[in-house]
């Protein structure tokens, strides 16, 4: 399973590690776009940090296919025989429990393993590195659980690692510290990202 866990974009220092753990299906590589995460976001405002990602990634080369999970509920088969085609995902930032409930209703959170176990590279900014994580409880406060419907506080399971993204940014330290208390009291692993760092699973 290869999992490129990141806080923030895809950085140019782990560009080249990013391409060498793609499968090579295609040329050049294709990768889900999901970006269900930033709706919440997106109906309030802007999102130019969603935009900056989007456009980092398409200079580097690769071809992005948008693919919005809610548009997969009751279509899971489809969903997965579009995803075996493509080389990677990337689960952008945004609403970590409002992506959790995406993945619920399309299906995803039932064959990303298997498609993760066959070459496909799960990738993830943010809220999509922290929903990796067996368990995702206090990764919104309470004014963004309002915008989902179902609260999911179980993780995809990918990695047995909670990220915990932007520990670089000072408004966000006390938050992740208690995010990092109540996990680490229940015997789950946590790890700090700052900005310029990632998380890879290569194995």
């Amino acid at each position: 399973m290869k999992l490129f866990l990141a806080s923030q974009g895809l950085q140019s220092a782990y560009k080249n590690k990013f391409f060498s753990l793609l499968p090579k299906r295609n040329n050049p590589p294709k990768v889900a776009w999901i970006a269900d995460a930033a709706e919440p976001y997106q109906a309030k405002g802007p999102t130019p940090w969603l935009d900056q990602s989007h456009q980092q990634l398409i200079s580097y080369g690769l071809e992005l296919v948008p693919i919005r999970l809610l548009d997969f509920v009751g279509k899971t088969k489809k969903l997965e025989e579009l995803l075996k085609a493509l080389d990677a995902v990337w689960i952008s930032g945004g609403n970590t429990h409002y992506v959790r409930y995406a993945m619920a209703e399309s299906g995803f959170d039932n064959v990303i393993k298997n498609l993760a176990s066959n070459g496909l590279v799960y990738a993830g900014e943010s809220a999509g590195a922290m929903v990796a994580a067996p368990n995702i409880e206090l990764s919104e406060d309470s004014d963004d659980l309002k915008d989902v419907p179902t609260i999911i506080e179980e993780g995809l399971g990918l990695t047995d690692t909670l990220v915990l993204p932007h520990w670089d940014v000072e408004k966000y330290q006390d938050e992740l510290k208690q995010i990092e208390q109540l996990h680490r009291a229940a015997g789950r692993k946590t790890v700090f990202l700052t900005n310029s760092e990632v998380l890879i699973v290569d194995n």
